[in-house]
Formats: structure tokens, C-alpha cells, sequence
């Protein structure tokens, strides 16, 4: 069903040097022996990858009772890389499937009261998630969105591994950006917490996961995968310093913000 319906396939990477290691791929063939995936988002394929076990998270939408999430742990059994960029994996047909979704994939469309402003720069490539960064060297964000002022961005969703947001078409062709696979984004995103009556501000690198231009409205829609956290410096609030482990497998304080506001939305209207 998750073929046929064209469903977005999820792997991660197992690594002793990273938490997490992720990419998209679309499931195109299933024998009893294997499954074939093509994945648009590696570089650098190694051979050594192959017999390495990789975890795959997929869904299957269902009318009735709403999306079902799986998952399951198989190794590799070859790799093929194409000069159009495309690679394509070939795994050995898992033994089993588990009907669990990834933490860092629960994600909210949030209540527009509890967003209180969203900023996007433009990430070199070389950036290094390093040491400390001056805000004052980034200039003016590319795109912004500020309660009743300014509206060149809207937060579609979040998870605690990523966001989806979505670009008019006028800010599309004004912004420079590519929206391509890979490109490095910074982020500033202030949310409201209701249990504590606060502002929590984070400070993120992101990764341009999913990006899809809407064939009807034009309107960009740009899913980005959390990097790196920083924070302000004690000493000087125009530097960031930079978290040195990378977010994995997502941020424990979006992931519960998450979690609580899908459990007002169920208290409150049944869904």
C-alpha cells in the first residue's frame, strides 16, 4: 500500500559518530527477497555501507481511521549510484514490521496564538557548527514572520526532529533561496509555552529536507531538519555558541511541547 500510494520512506543511518543520520527515498520494488529504494539526498556511497543495518519509518493513510505508522531494522544488501544524482539501495526484505512511529516524525500543525515569530538566513556551505558565531555578520533574514506584521513564511508543522513551513510565490521568486536538498538554513523560532506563561526561543541549524513548489498556488513548501542547537553566549548576547553534539533524533523540549499540544487539541475537540 505505502508503494502504490507513493509514501515517503524514511532511513536512518546507524553511526557511532552521529545520533542520527537520516535520509528520504521512495520504495519503487518489493520481491521476497528485497526492496528497491531511490533516494535523491546521499553523497558520498561507500561500499562499506553494504551488510550495515539501516531503520526505516514509513506510513499508510487510511481513510477511516487516519495514518498508520511503521517501522523496521534490515541491512543493506547493495548500493548503485547515478550521475543524475540518484542512488538507488537495494535492503533485504525484513522478517518483520513494527507498528511504531518515530518520535522526532510526531509533528503539529500548532495553534497560530502559540508561534510568535519565525526567521530564516541563508547558511554558507562550508558553516561550521563550531565554537561561537556572530548574529551581527548574518544581516537581514531572507524571510520573516511576525504576528499581524509581516507574513513572507508560515509554520505549517513541527516535530521534534524538523519543521515544514510554507512560502508564498511572491516571496518565493524575492528570497534567492534554491531549495535544494542539502542547502543549510539558519533559524530563529519563538514559541509560546502555556505551561509556563513563557517565550522559548531557539536558535537552530537546519538541513532543507523536502522542498516542493504547490503546481496550483506556486507557494513553496520547504520541510527542514534540525542540526544544531546554539545558544546566546553569556558574555555577549550578539554570539551564539554552538551546542557541540548534534540534535539526533530531535529536541526533547519540541518533542514534549509537541506531545502536549497534541493532547490539548485531543481534550479540547476530539481529534
Amino acid at each position: 500500500m505505502a508503494r502504490d500510494e507513493h509514501e515517503k520512506f524514511e532511513i536512518q543511518f546507524h553511526s557511532k559518530s552521529e545520533k542520527r543520520r537520516s535520509t528520504s527515498c521512495l520504495l519503487t520494488n518489493i520481491t521476497p527477497e528485497a526492496l528497491t529504494i531511490e533516494c535523491n539526498g546521499l553523497t558520498n556511497l561507500q561500499s562499506s555501507w553494504v551488510g550495515k543495518d539501516v531503520d526505516c519509518y514509513f506510513q499508510v493513510k487510511k481513510s477511516s481511521t487516519g495514518n498508520t505508522f511503521f517501522m523496521f531494522t534490515t541491512p543493506i544488501a547493495g548500493i548503485r549510484g547515478y550521475t543524475d544524482g540518484t542512488s538507488v539501495l537495494t535492503l533485504k526484505t525484513p522478517n518483520k514490521l513494527e507498528q511504531r512511529q518515530k518520535r522526532a516524525s510526531l509533528r503539529i500543525s500548532p495553534p497560530s496564538q502559540y508561534i510568535m515569530g519565525l526567521a530564516v538566513w541563508s547558511a554558507p556551505d562550508n558553516i561550521s557548527a563550531k565554537g561561537t558565531l556572530d548574529i551581527r555578520q548574518w544581516g537581514r533574514p531572507v524571510l520573516t514572520y511576525l504576528p499581524e506584521k509581516n507574513y513572507q513564511i508560515t509554520l505549517d508543522n513541527i516535530s521534534a526532529g524538523g519543521i515544514k513551513v510554507r512560502i508564498p510565490r511572491t516571496e518565493v521568486r524575492n528570497c534567492n533561496l534554491d531549495f535544494s536538498i542539502g542547502d543549510k538554513l539558519f533559524l530563529l523560532l519563538d514559541m509560546w509555552d502555556p505551561d509556563t506563561g513563557q517565550r522559548v526561543r531557539y536558535w537552530l541549524l537546519c538541513r532543507v529536507q523536502n522542498p516542493f513548489i504547490d503546481f496550483v498556488t506556486h507557494d513553496a513548501e520547504l520541510g527542514m531538519q534540525f542540526l544544531y542547537l546554539a545558544q546566546p553566549d553569556a558574555k555577549n548576547a550578539a554570539e551564539l555558541r554552538w551546542n557541540e553534539e548534534p540534535i539526533g533524533s530531535g529536541l526533547d523540549s519540541i518533542g514534549n511541547w509537541v506531545m502536549r499540544r497534541h493532547l490539548e487539541l485531543y481534550r479540547e475537540k476530539g481529534i
